[in-house]
């Protein structure tokens, strides 16, 4: 799983703009980081076991609840404060929080939900600024 990200281009240009959010946010809090840290990390990610997954990825299929609120939750938080838009980080914040609110409703014995196909449109530059 952890090698698709690079092999799918859409999912590696989610990977990177969610990223990039997290850069310019982190810049704006007086943290150095750069796009390098991006290509640093694609380094990584090609050690990881092709099987691999991350830990969100295990607790959605195990129906646990993940830290999606640490991560996109506080980037969310701090846009506001900092006034930086973070589209990529909302849109995945709400896509994990939708699945763990379905894992929620199949376990608490409600009509079983299955997997919601949910396209994904990719904001353009000038949709980012406005």
């Amino acid at each position: 799983m952890c090698l698709l990200l690079l092999e799918i281009a859409e999912l590696n240009e989610l990977m990177e703009e969610t990223m990039k959010e997290v850069i310019a946010l982190a810049n704006a809090m007086g943290i150095s980081l750069e796009f390098q840290d991006i290509v640093k990390f694609h380094h990584i990610i090609k050690t990881f076991a092709p099987e691999g997954k991350t830990s969100m990825h295990q607790d959605i299929e195990a129906g646990r609840k993940t830290e999606v609120e640490m991560f996109a939750g506080t980037m969310m938080e701090l846009r506001e404060k900092h006034n930086i838009p973070t589209p990529y980080n909302r849109m995945m914040f709400h896509l994990i929080r939708t699945k763990e609110k379905m894992n929620e409703l199949n376990q608490k014995g409600k009509k079983r939900i299955g997997t919601v196909n949910v396209p994904i449109k990719i904001p353009n530059k000038q949709q980012e600024m406005s």
